[in-house]
């Protein structure tokens, strides 16, 4: 019995310790800045990744394995980067060879080559932790919704045509694709109208809703319209918040991050400001019933 304890304390050490528990010990490294310990456990979780195929976890300790090898010597990071691309196509996993190749055409061809393969699988990872589909309002909604691979790389490609042939019929899905593209450059008032059409008394109606008050608002404020065009939208908005609060379930996590409050604030916003012209002084006043206002001339009030 008194060899139990060392025995099992060497049988222990050859278990491969958990990824999560590995990242965590990565992150303390880094709080601590002790480089040479974050490549050690860098390794590590490559090692791991590689042999249980943990697509994201294998890409994100490679890739980062070059940023703190770069910090401890930056002439060092050509020769790793050149390691990183050896190591992906080692890999060779369509998802990760996407993510990591930044050239659109390359990754279009990727798309192309391997539709099938990116079909079979849903590494969702990636997608909730995508820089380019953190720059889209709904995020959260499109990780939660995107079906596979081959429909998150059509959305990094903003290949709009095909999303719209590969969602059609599921919905929220191709909503969605039809949001994003009416908002995607120039505003397309008629797709977006066409949303609330197509799905009345559905929450995408109210997605489309917000982007047309959105637009209206724009609109106003450029063509410096009246009191009155801007109290009608401020009524608009809030008949949306309202029925926004309606719904539950599955509508109101599409409708997350979805309100119009940001618009009332703004409309509601009290403000005074002033404007001489050809020598006639203009006051505008916003939102403000009256005001006290003197004019000076140098120390001397002529008004």
């Amino acid at each position: 019995m008194k060899f139990l304890a060392p025995l099992l304390i060497m049988f222990a050490s050859l278990v491969p310790q958990d990824i999560s528990s590995l990242w965590a010990q990565y992150d303390k490294a880094a709080k601590t800045d002790k480089p040479k310990d974050k490549i050690e456990i860098l390794e590590k979780i490559k090692e791991q990744s590689f042999k249980k195929r943990l697509h994201w976890d294998y890409y994100l300790a490679a890739s980062r394995r070059v940023e703190v090898g770069a910090e401890i010597n930056w002439k060092d990071r050509a020769r790793l980067e050149e390691k990183l691309e050896q190591e992906v196509k080692k890999y060779n996993e369509p998802i990760v060879c996407f993510y990591h190749d930044q050239d659109f055409d390359a990754r279009k061809a990727i798309a192309l080559q391997y539709k099938n393969q990116l079909q079979q699988g849903k590494n969702s990872d990636f997608y909730s932790k995508s820089t380019q589909l953190a720059l889209r309002n709904y995020q959260v909604q499109l990780d939660h919704y995107i079906s596979d691979d081959y429909e998150y790389a059509l959305w990094m490609l903003d290949d709009f045509a095909s999303l719209k042939e590969y969602t059609e019929g599921r919905y929220p899905q191709a909503a969605f694709v039809d949001y994003f593209k009416g908002t995607y450059s120039d505003f397309d008032k008629g797709l977006i109208e066409g949303i609330k059409q197509q799905y009345p008394g559905k929450a995408m109606a109210l997605v489309a809703e917000l982007a047309l008050i959105e637009n209206k608002f724009s609109a106003l404020r450029e063509e410096e319209a009246g009191s009155n065009q801007f109290k009608a939208l401020h009524q608009r908005c809030i008949e949306l918040n309202q029925k926004i609060k309606a719904y539950s379930g599955e509508d109101k996590l599409i409708l997350k991050n979805t309100s119009a409050e940001d618009i009332i604030s703004s409309l509601e916003e009290k403000a005074l400001s002033a404007e001489i012209k050809d020598g006639v002084l203009s006051i505008h006043f916003r939102n403000l019933p009256e005001a006290e206002i003197e004019i000076l001339s140098g120390s001397k009030s002529i008004f």
